[in-house]
């Protein structure tokens, strides 16, 4: 039987899920915003769904760009 790893993946190569053309559209549209006060983002969805994940392939992505805004994670747990 395989080792099961639940923690949350770090960049494209490890995603077995499909989620990330999901957080490269998400990254786009972060790029695309015209805000100079900032913005808000949040990821909703039931434990283990995969939220973490697609939280860190979205940082993955806009680390890509030099013009990224700068990204500020709050736990709220």
């Amino acid at each position: 039987m395989p080792d099961f790893n639940d923690a949350p993946i770090e960049n494209p190569e490890q995603d077995r899920f499909g989620f990330d053309p999901f957080a490269h559209s998400i990254a786009r549209c972060i790029l695309a915003l015209k805000r100079p006060l900032g913005s808000v983002v949040a990821i909703h969805g039931p434990w283990g769904s995969g939220k973490s994940s697609v939280i860190n392939l979205v940082r993955h992505h806009l680390a890509q760009d030099p013009s990224a805004p700068v990204v500020v994670s709050i736990q709220a747990w």
